[in-house]
């Protein structure tokens, strides 16, 4: 009895911790299984391997088991994903932005939700995993997986009745997520349930852009803007893990295979098209300023190092857009839209346009979930704006 509680144990303690670490890919249920079960059977065997170490008279082996017990007890908080990437429940906000010190090149994800926009500072986010808001009644998350490099935002008003979600685990390099009303797993890159009660469900997901703070500042003038600690404010780092190396490696953490055209931790711009997903390189569009497919019709414009998606379609009808200054122009029309999509000037200002989800992450993330992706590679260089 007291072996197999110890070997309850070491499975338990020591297999979960190889799941995470390791390029294992197990069956959604085994993984659910140990994530959820864990901390039970932990408990369990430890509690029956103390009453089988008593009944036999303390013997001397006995406090060895104990002792291995208690260490594989222990490792599960350690590395537990939800205590160190701990959710925020209910953030704050500055009273007066324009008074941050927040730098105005930082990267900020930028929600809005009717008539409320929020900001969000990237590394803020980063250092969180989840934050858990309340805009315009209803209930959101802004989400963002280091391990990936992927933001995603999502209403869970219908997933939130009491609680909020957290961090569970990650799964097929990406962050697994949970609600804390029933503890359903939930993919972060899809927003699709993984495992639980609420299984098979999928969150509704939130139009986000991200921008630099001091550009978001000028196109929304009554943004609100998360508060943030100095700590907050510097780039996300695990001081207890070679985090740095790892997100110079070609190493993912629960994805044995991989699409090999490109370094797995190569930044691109994903997008998701009716006609074929595509990938850009960031560094190519980065350098360019911005790029334009006629073919898909899409508008990506750089700014700093955020970027934002545009239809090239305004009025119904396919348009030669490009960037000067900063703003958007029609060659045709001359009209004018600034990066949030409103008109400005010309015939055409009346017309917004129609903006188009940019996915900012590594390379391996975006072609392990859309595995037809085509690459695009950048030839002729565009004028920087």
């Amino acid at each position: 009895m007291a072996w197999l509680s110890l070997f309850l144990s070491a499975l338990f303690g020591l297999g979960f911790l190889v799941i995470r670490f390791t390029p294992m890919q197990l069956p959604v249920r085994i993984f659910y299984t140990f994530l959820r079960f864990r901390r039970r059977v932990l408990g369990a065997a430890l509690v029956s391997g103390v009453a089988v170490f008593i009944f036999a008279g303390l013997p001397t082996e006995g406090w060895i088991l104990i002792g291995l017990q208690v260490l594989f007890l222990l490792i599960d908080p350690i590395t537990d994903e939800a205590r160190i990437m701990r959710a925020v429940e209910v953030p704050e906000f500055e009273g007066d932005p324009t008074k941050s010190m927040l730098d105005p090149k930082a990267p900020v994800i930028v929600l809005e939700v009717d008539e409320d926009v929020r900001a969000y500072p990237l590394t803020y986010v980063a250092h969180h995993d989840i934050i858990n808001d309340s805009i315009s009644g209803r209930k959101v998350i802004v989400s963002f997986c280091n391990l990936c490099n992927v933001a995603m935002s999502y209403d869970t008003t219908d997933y939130s009745r009491k609680r909020g979600f957290a961090v569970a685990s990650q799964y097929r390099g990406n962050m697994v997520m949970k609600d804390l009303d029933t503890h359903t797993i939930w993919q972060q890159f899809t927003g699709e349930t993984l495992a639980g009660s609420r299984h098979p469900s999928k969150l509704s997901v939130l139009f986000s852009r991200m921008l630099p703070w001091g550009e978001a500042q000028s196109l929304f003038p009554q943004i609100k803007l998360a508060k943030t600690t100095a700590k907050e404010r510097l780039p996300f780092s695990l001081r207890f893990f070679p985090w740095n190396r790892l997100q110079r490696s070609n190493y993912i953490l629960g994805l044995r295979q991989r699409d090999r055209r490109l370094p797995a931790r190569a930044r691109v711009l994903g997008i998701e098209s009716i006609g074929g997903d595509l990938a850009y390189l960031k560094d190519e569009v980065t350098r360019s300023g911005w790029i334009r497919n006629d073919e898909v019709r899409l508008l990506i414009v750089m700014k700093g190092e955020c970027a934002t998606g545009f239809l090239t379609e305004v009025d119904g009808l396919p348009r030669e857009l490009f960037v000067r200054e900063g703003r958007i122009t029609d060659k045709e029309t001359g009209s004018v839209w600034n990066l949030r999509g409103r008109g400005l000037a010309g015939p055409l200002k009346e017309y917004d346009l129609v903006d188009w989800q940019v996915h900012n992450q590594f390379w391996y993330a975006w072609s392990d979930w859309h595995m037809l992706t085509k690459l695009m590679r950048i030839e002729v260089q565009i004028v920087p704006s």
